[in-house]
């Protein structure tokens, strides 16, 4: 049975409205350009033939260690949810690299096991996706703080990324 996330959702309020819930939440995501993703968990293979015809331009994605708890969350366009791993293999790393990710990536690897990919919502404009990311990224915190490796210390604190509050300044939209 799905539960429906109102406005309300982000002080944890949920709502069971079975089927109807799935219709509503749909309509209401569909209203602002924005499509919920098929809330599967996909191999690498899988998720690159979904790549291959996008239903946007943006997506938000979950990367998920093999017993499926959500260890990052990003905003991609392209194949930008398939980078982490080959970002193991750079020779020089720009100074704002995320270790912590990088580490979990290196070490479901090593153990012979895939990471698993899951695009949580498509969106038409990247402000929408990077709001999406960032309260996924504080709703999983929330729940387990050493497990995501998005920690950057601003967003423990609930602030946003710098890409949404530069999106924010060009748009003009209070942060």
């Amino acid at each position: 049975m799905q539960s429906v996330l109102g406005t309300s959702a982000d002080v944890g309020f949920q709502l069971d409205l079975g089927e109807l819930g799935d219709i509503l939440l749909y309509a209401r995501y569909k209203a602002v350009g924005i499509a919920l993703g098929e809330g599967k968990i996909m191999n690498r293979k899988e998720i690159e033939e979904v790549l291959k015809k996008p239903y946007m331009p943006f997506y938000v994605y979950l990367l998920r260690n093999p017993k499926g708890h959500v260890f990052y969350v990003g905003k991609g366009e392209g194949k930008r949810i398939l980078n982490h791993e080959k970002e193991l293999y750079r020779k020089h790393f720009p100074v704002h690299t995320n270790w912590k990710k990088l580490n979990r990536v290196a070490q479901i690897i090593a153990s012979g096991k895939e990471i698993g990919y899951e695009i949580e919502s498509w969106h038409y404009d990247e402000f929408s996706a990077y709001e999406r990311e960032d309260k996924l990224i504080l709703k999983y915190e929330h729940k387990n703080p050493h497990r995501l490796c998005n920690s950057n210390g601003q967003r423990w604190r609930g602030n946003p990324s710098k890409g949404l509050i530069k999106l924010r300044a060009e748009k003009k939209i209070g942060i």
